[in-house]
Order: C-alpha cells, then sequence, then structure tokens
C-alpha cells in the first residue's frame, strides 16, 4: 500500500527523501543505488549519483579490512657529547680543596646502531563500523 506525499508548494522531481515505510509513496521511486549505501554529500567538482565499495547487506555489521603501515628510517645516525671525569678535590694556586672535574673530553659516538621495524600486518579487529539505521531511499518521479 503506498501513501501519498503532501507538500506545500510540491515537491521537485529528482528529490531524494528517506522514509520509514516498506514501499515509496505515490508519486516517489525506490533510489536502488542507495540500497544499503552510506549518503554523503556531493563535494565541489564531485560526481553526482557516484557510488564507491561494495554496498551493505541487511544488518550487515562489515569488518575493517587488514592495512599496512611502512616506516623508512635508516636508525643510522651519531651524536657529539662531552664526557665529564670524576669530580675530585684538588689543591693548586688560588685554590685550597678546590672541587675539579678531572678526565674532561669531548667526541663523537659512532653510527652503529643500524636498525630496522617489523610490522605485523595480520590484524584481525571484528568490525568497527559506524552504528546504522535502515530507511528506504526514495526519488520524486
Amino acid at each position: 500500500m503506498k501513501s501519498k506525499a503532501v507538500g506545500v508548494g510540491g515537491t521537485p522531481a529528482g528529490a531524494v527523501m528517506a522514509f520509514n515505510l516498506a514501499s515509496c509513496p505515490t508519486g516517489w521511486s525506490p533510489l536502488a543505488t542507495a540500497e544499503g549505501r552510506v549518503i554523503a554529500g556531493l563535494p565541489s567538482g564531485g560526481t553526482l549519483g557516484a557510488t564507491v565499495g561494495t554496498a551493505l547487506s541487511n544488518q550487515e555489521n562489515r569488518a575493517v579490512g587488514q592495512h599496512s603501515h611502512t616506516t623508512q628510517n635508516a636508525g643510522s645516525h651519531g651524536h657529539s657529547y662531552t664526557r665529564y671525569g670524576a669530580l675530585e678535590y684538588r689543591s693548586g694556586p688560588g685554590c685550597s680543596s678546590c672541587r675539579q672535574w678531572q678526565g674532561t673530553g669531548s667526541g663523537t659516538s659512532g653510527s652503529n646502531g643500524v636498525h630496522g621495524h617489523t610490522i605485523n600486518n595480520a590484524g584481525s579487529i571484528a568490525g568497527t563500523p559506524a552504528p546504522y539505521i535502515q530507511f528506504l531511499y526514495c526519488q520524486k518521479d
């Protein structure tokens, strides 16, 4: 059984609307391309009516697919440093029992430590789609 849509000034042909009905009202037709799909606004320069991916089936909770990450860091590098020896008490001209650093110096560390990273791509998340409600999308004839 079809219901009748009524609006002030009428509804223009091509208008799309969601209905909480088993069938489209008189003067409206099911929008088959919307079945099982999330509706998104058209971006500037976008393709009107374009679809991407596989439509969902009834009450489907599709799992997020396995994906991978990469990294490009060789890890080989060096650092400059200042070496401080032991802090000792010394006596000398103008200083009686002064504390002075002994054995100080500086240098650069070697570039040892080249390493890589391994990423395990065997993820198994059960599913993380956004919660949704199913309505019948119809287009005005």
